[in-house]
């Protein structure tokens, strides 16, 4: 077997002649363990690692026949798959270097994922996925974290193997990996939850129960934003009450056809009309957080111009869109800087923001504040920066904070400062990271 650590790294000063790279081939292939084919091809039988990749990026996809080019594109993904763990075996250190430390207030573990997070460019929630498949896989996933590094399969696979059997315990595991073995490399990811299922239920057929228990635990609606004025909402639901939704939803579109819309866009309409009945029957403090809040130029209402407005949750939409959803609605007028388009700031000496100042922050903030967050400010929590009394409560020293994230801020050990205009610095637990972020402007600044 071909060891990594023979492999000097390769950088672009120092990059193989084609008469170096034909004879690292040969020394690391030899002719009993190559695949058969007939000339040497772009990366083909070639390990992943820092030497393939050498060796790729010297092709000019442009100068390949086509049957290179597969094995050319193939080379890339089995490389991308090598990378894809080598950073989860890095991930899953920096995670064991994170235990809860007794004596102290704060768990750095629970809160380790957010740290990797704005080094991963991506949002918390999906840095802790990561987090916890590299985890699981380098510790409790021999067979799948070997296919993994030998860039046989990838991220995705490796996400449907652990989610479907991480449940088991150590020997189940590793029966179900030997069943799944080697057929899982040229699996879908689709294939290979359905073939685990099975796995599952004929190893451990008592636990079925439990994980179906387990699973409505979990149950759980999620909004993103889509593009042009459209979200998406995806919903894990008991089969069950999906069904149901399912059915109501077809009643409603069927008792509607006939006005030219069609059967999805019917659902979709029904959907929404569903929404606003539930909302009827909410007391008043819970229906002012049902609200839908969306800023908007005077300006724009009137058709003077056609500046875009932002709808909370979402971001920006047309001027069209906002004087539609104008039509039915009461407003609470916020003043800007016309200089930066922030929104504008005055004090209060009392702990609890008024309705007025917190609709101002969370219009200023819209999501969450922490790096790469994106809940909804709108269900967020006000966090002083600076701890009341010794900091104001005004919108200088607020700022919107998911649950989890003020937690972090208070708990976590990361440290937190407010700049003028609403921009936050944030710097991790042992001081060696700060990331900011800063609140979009509202409106436009003035070009003069």
């Amino acid at each position: 077997m071909f060891e990594l650590s023979a492999v000097p790294w390769v950088t672009q000063d120092t990059m193989p002649t084609d008469a170096e790279l034909e004879s690292m081939y040969d020394a690391m292939n030899p002719p009993e363990a190559r695949l058969p084919f007939a000339t040497f091809s772009p990366g083909r039988a070639l390990p992943p690692g820092p030497c393939a990749a050498a060796t790729l990026d010297t092709f000019d996809p442009s100068d390949l026949d086509d049957d290179s080019l597969v094995d050319h594109i193939g080379s890339w993904e089995r490389l991308i798959g090598w990378a894809q763990a080598r950073q989860a075996i890095a991930m899953a250190e920096f995670g064991r270097r994170r235990p809860a430390e007794d004596g102290l207030r704060w768990d750095r573990k629970g809160f380790a994922a957010d740290e990797l997070a704005p080094a991963l460019r991506c949002a918390p929630q999906t840095a802790s996925s990561r987090l916890a498949i590299a985890t699981e896989v380098t510790s409790r996933f021999p067979a799948t974290m070997k296919a993994w590094r030998d860039g046989t399969i990838d991220s995705t696979k490796v996400r449907a193997i652990v989610d479907t059997i991480c449940a088991f315990d150590d020997d189940r595991v590793l029966a179900a990996e030997q069943a799944l073995y080697p057929n899982a490399e040229t699996q879908t990811a689709g294939q290979l939850r359905a073939k685990l299922a099975r796995i599952a239920l004929k190893l451990d057929p008592n636990t079925a129960e439990q994980r179906s228990r387990e699973a409505y635990a979990d149950r759980r609606v999620l909004v993103t934003p889509s593009s042009d004025g459209m979200s998406e909402l995806w919903a894990l639901l008991p089969a069950a009450g999906a069904q149901r939704l399912r059915a109501t939803l077809d009643a409603h579109a069927r008792a509607s056809a006939g006005d030219g819309r069609s059967s999805d866009q019917l659902r979709a309409d029904a959907l929404v009309d569903l929404a606003d009945i539930a909302a009827d029957s909410l007391p008043p403090a819970a229906a002012r957080q049902a609200q839908v809040q969306v800023t908007v130029a005077a300006t724009t209402l009137l058709g003077l111009d056609d500046d875009p407005a932002e709808l909370a949750g979402y971001g920006p939409i047309t001027a069209g869109l906002a004087r539609r959803i104008a039509g039915d609605a009461t407003w609470r007028r916020l003043l800007t800087d016309p200089a930066t388009g922030a929104l504008l700031d005055y004090g209060r000496t009392t702990y609890q923001p008024p309705a007025a100042l917190a609709d101002q922050v969370r219009a200023r903030d819209r999501v969450c504040r922490f790096p790469g967050c994106r809940r909804s400010a709108r269900s967020a929590d006000l966090d002083h920066t600076v701890r009341y009394p010794d900091g104001p409560t005004a919108a200088g020293n607020l700022a919107a904070l998911c649950r989890r994230h003020h937690r972090l801020k208070h708990e976590g050990g990361w440290q937190l400062a407010q700049k003028p205009g609403g921009s936050l610095l944030w710097t991790t637990p042992g001081g060696g990271h700060t990331y900011r972020t800063e609140p979009d402007p509202l409106d436009d600044p003035a070009p003069f």
